[in-house]
């Protein structure tokens, strides 16, 4: 009799909680983007806690946007206890991580663990062991975010040591290891410690390698580039940034796809020469990006280094030896206000004479290549309303900002350009004829 009373019930015992239906007008029935922006206004972590306590919607949205969107571990023992708490077991949270930054990550063999005594001898001390992963456990988190971090966009690993790189980690013979690879991650960052400059190894990007199929953007901060990195790791941008290269006849098998090269902070001759590296053996590079406000461009007193410069560029957008190079941007663009300001020689009498080292130059250099962008840098431009040009109103000079589309055209008209796209510092289009 008990065995058929307890079939009967058997369905009350394990009945679900009926969700709770709001109201219109209560604040649960809000729209997300609304409460986004209402959560927003709370700066710490403390208060964001406390409201996502109040039910499971709440929670959801403050975990995915806000408390682990994007995390900076800025030691070793704040890796620790994330990976304590999220990484040793499964954490449906670790899907929400977009980005992550490490700030000198841990090495292989740390120096943290030492303690000079005297000065003279090196003693072994666990005074940070106890909140600090062993290195295997460090590179068995790092995998572990690899592979269950579907949300993953972004790593960063900054103020890198000279000793850093992924070691190998043991395994056990007796267990096959079958690693499935994600197709790409969308950004690296790799940068090392202030006032070093690092040789780029194999070892910096292996373990990536291993996990990842395609890098959409590599970004190097004063990295030194002087032998072959090759690894089955594709890469569609790569940014220098204030890196210096030892020209060689070697081709980096890492650098073979890639799509877009963007030079930054340029100091020498050398890190132009990255161009070369780039394309070398690659039929896919098309797009050059270059900061032109870098210090190698410019003379302290004299401006601009035409006489130097003017050359490389034709050569860069001429020559069949970069016929592969469709698009060229240069950002950080403030040689307008050197056109603006020497506007009247367009009408001077004297403008036969011939003077291959100025801005107009330039500009006829560089719009040779299929299409050219100009982001402008942040500073105010005014430009001369002149009535030889065609300007209808000549009352007061124009801001460059406020220049409609036949403005344009006819200030840019003596600069020839072909297919050219104009923006100001944040990606608003000032003018293009690129249709």
């Amino acid at each position: 009799m008990r065995k058929y009373q307890l079939i009967g019930g058997k369905g009350k015992l394990f009945q679900r909680k009926q969700s709770i239906k709001y109201p219109d007008v209560h604040l649960h029935s809000l729209p997300v983007e609304i409460l986004l922006i209402i959560f927003g206004y709370f700066q710490d972590n403390h208060s964001l806690i406390q409201i996502s306590l109040c039910c499971k919607k709440f929670n959801q949205l403050i975990n995915k946007y806000f408390l682990y969107n994007v995390i900076v571990f800025k030691s070793t023992e704040s890796f620790y206890k994330f990976s304590m708490a999220h990484l040793l077991t499964e954490s449906s949270k670790v899907n929400y991580i977009t980005s992550i930054e490490f700030l000198k990550p841990q090495l292989h063999k740390s120096s943290n663990l030492k303690l000079n005594i005297a000065g003279s001898y090196a003693v072994e001390s666990n005074i940070n062991q106890i909140l600090q992963l062993s290195y295997n456990q460090f590179i068995s988190s790092l995998i572990n975010i690899f592979t269950h971090s579907f949300g993953l966009k972004s790593l960063s690993f900054l103020e890198i040591s000279p000793d850093f790189a992924f070691q190998t980690v043991k395994k056990n013979i007796f267990k096959k290891y079958t690693i499935k690879k994600r197709s790409e991650l969308n950004r690296v960052v790799l940068k090392s410690q202030s006032g070093w400059s690092i040789p780029l190894k194999a070892s910096h990007l292996s373990l990536l390698s291993d996990y990842f199929e395609y890098l959409n953007e590599l970004h190097l901060t004063n990295f030194i580039i002087d032998s072959p990195v090759n690894l089955p790791l594709k890469i569609r941008k790569i940014i220098f940034q204030s890196c210096s290269y030892k020209p060689k006849k070697q081709e980096f098998e890492i650098f073979t796809q890639v799509f877009t090269l963007e030079l930054k902070d340029i100091t020498n001759d050398s890190e132009l020469s990255l161009i070369d590296l780039v394309k070398l053996n690659n039929p896919n590079f098309n797009h050059l990006i270059i900061d032109i406000s870098s210090s190698i461009f410019y003379d302290n007193n004299a401006g601009f280094k035409f006489s130097k410069f003017n050359p490389f560029f034709k050569l860069l957008c001429s020559s069949s030896k970069y016929s592969s190079l469709k698009t060229i941007t240069l950002y950080n663009f403030d040689l307008f206000n050197n056109y603006f300001s020497n506007h009247d020689d367009i009408h001077s009498v004297d403008s036969w004479v011939e003077n291959l080292n100025t801005f107009d130059y330039l500009i006829k250099y560089i719009s040779n290549i299929p299409k050219l962008n100009l982001i402008l840098k942040k500073q105010k431009y005014i430009i001369k309303a002149c009535a030889k040009c065609g300007f209808k109103s000549v009352k007061q000079d124009k801001n460059i900002e406020n220049l409609t589309f036949d403005e344009w055209e006819i200030y840019l008209k003596p600069l020839n350009f072909n297919k050219i796209t104009i923006t100001k510092y944040n990606n608003d289009i000032l003018y293009t004829n690129d249709v």
